[in-house]
């Protein structure tokens, strides 16, 4: 599924410039509005996958956990965390990389 690429090459480059860096306000703003179209795109296909005639259900759970990762980068994003706060969300979110602290 090429969106759901989409999504993770999206996750890993805010994690790059925006999570483990001070982004510029340009940066930021640039992500927003990626973001913006990516969440509008995944609610959509939440919303086409969730119906009742739609053939391929498995998709449900895979877009659902995506809508609330997209969620969670708005919300990131959109109202600045402590440092603490910053290192639980990239621990629950990236568990399966480095932590920012730890060298590459």
């Amino acid at each position: 599924m090429n969106w759901v690429a989409g999504c993770e090459d999206y996750r890993k480059r805010e994690r790059r410039q925006i999570l483990e860096r001070e982004p510029t306000r340009e940066t930021e703003e640039a992500f927003r509005q990626e973001l913006k179209w990516l969440l509008r795109s995944a609610r959509q296909l939440h919303a086409l996958v969730t119906d009742p005639d739609f053939p391929v259900p498995q998709y449900a759970e895979e877009i659902a956990w995506r809508v609330r990762q997209l969620d969670d980068s708005w919300k990131s994003l959109n109202n600045p965390v402590t440092e603490a706060e910053a290192e639980a969300f990239i621990q629950k979110h990236f568990a399966d990389e480095a932590s920012t602290g730890a060298p590459a």
